[in-house]
């Protein structure tokens, strides 16, 4: 008898508890859980999970008629408070926009009508009031940057107009000012090419750097819009009457800087070094013995070397001012090792060692059929291909 009693009561306890097996159950629970740590919005949430699986599941049904008129009220909170606050306007916005989400959730969700007696009677007179306040707030501080008219202030300018515009469109014909700042905040460079102080067998490369920079970074879209890139060659005859150094721009105290029209940096840059090691196969003869212990014949073991350095130096020159607003040096280097074994096993040594005498002969020709090895000019390649990204990511940062 006892066993039958203890049976059904682990039974009646099992069913009494088998909810929090189901989908609904659990995020029931989830919804409690958010409810204690106070984040109705979230508490709500779950809820109305809970009941789209189970419509008729009271437990969350009472869950979520309890915690409606706690979330609705903690964003009135917030609205009263910040209402009094001039300078809490955007938290003011952000609580209303926060409410009015709430609101087509739950009218969204249609599981009870409940909430709209938690409502006011209207938000849109105080809404719009602090969204043209904020708006104007904008507005005005981007009048303000204007006046200074550097690229800096338009720029700043330029993203104050946005947000006006961003909470009242257009606001006060901002569309206007909004052009006129990007016009203004644009900088306008042009980018050399590079000087090679290094090998004269290079002497392409520098004009090979440059050119790919500026095609690389005229391809992406986030910078051509605030940089536009001036094409040099309009400004070989100016440009061969100025001496850049370290010490100045102008050589010429008769050449006046208003001549590079429109050009507010120039970028050039200097190949200071370029170190290359050719490739190099060098080898190592050396016995082997069988399995058995017996001698083995030869076996040549042979590795190909290759290095190359590459140092650039950039700078960027403020073409009003003459200074060097920006400089920094760029090192790429490039390893190439290959290591492999020959040997013939069972077999004389004379015969081995034959084999291996034409195998070195053979690379050392640089016959890249009998082996795969890299050129000079290739590892020169990668490495400049490195120090252009690395060149380009630097100059996109500057301008950011």
């Amino acid at each position: 008898m006892s066993r039958n009693i203890l049976t059904i009561i682990t039974i009646s306890f099992f069913m009494i508890n088998c909810t929090f097996f189901t989908n609904y159950g659990r995020d029931y629970k989830r919804s409690h859980n958010e409810y204690v740590n106070q984040n109705y919005d979230k508490a709500i949430d779950f809820c109305i999970n809970s009941l789209k699986r189970n419509p008729n599941y009271k437990k969350s049904k009472i869950m979520y008629e309890k915690t409606v008129p706690l979330a609705i009220n903690f964003y009135h909170s917030n609205i009263d408070k910040y209402l009094k606050d001039t300078d809490k306007q955007k938290q003011l916005i952000e609580s209303y926009e926060s409410l009015f989400n709430l609101i087509a959730k739950l009218e969204k969700a249609s599981i009870s009508k409940s909430y709209k007696k938690y409502l006011r009677p209207d938000y849109n007179q105080d809404y719009e009031r602090a969204l043209v306040g904020l708006a104007n707030y904008h507005y005005n501080k981007g009048i303000d940057l204007m006046s200074y008219e550097d690229k800096d202030s338009y720029k700043a300018a330029y993203n104050e107009f946005i947000l006006s515009s961003y909470y009242k469109d257009n606001f006060k014909n901002s569309k206007v000012y909004l052009e006129e700042c990007r016009k203004n905040s644009i900088f306008h460079i042009t980018i050399m090419d590079f000087d090679n102080n290094s090998k004269k067998k290079y002497d392409v490369l520098g004009n090979s750097i440059s050119n790919k920079l500026i095609a690389e970074l005229q391809s992406i879209p986030s910078f051509t819009e605030i940089v536009d890139i001036v094409d040099r060659k309009n400004m070989n005859i100016i440009i061969e009457q100025l001496k850049i150094s370290e010490s100045g721009l102008i050589e010429d105290s008769q050449i006046q800087l208003g001549e590079i029209k429109d050009i507010d940096h120039i970028i050039r840059g200097e190949i200071n070094k370029i170190i290359i090691n050719e490739p190099k196969h060098t080898s190592d003869r050396v016995p082997y013995n069988n399995s058995n212990g017996s001698f083995g014949g030869y076996k040549t073991h042979h590795k190909i070397e290759a290095y190359v350095l590459i140092d650039v130096y950039l700078e960027i020159i403020d073409v009003e001012t003459s200074e060097i607003i920006n400089s920094k040096t760029f090192r790429e280097e490039n390893n190439y090792v290959d290591n492999w074994t020959t040997g013939l096993p069972n077999t004389n040594s004379v015969s081995n060692f034959l084999v291996d005498v034409a195998l070195t002969a053979i690379l050392n020709k640089g016959n890249k059929k009998d082996r795969n090895q890299i050129s000079s000019d290739e590892m020169l390649n990668k490495a400049t291909n490195k120090i252009n990204e690395k060149i380009k990511n630097h100059i996109r940062l500057f301008y950011k």
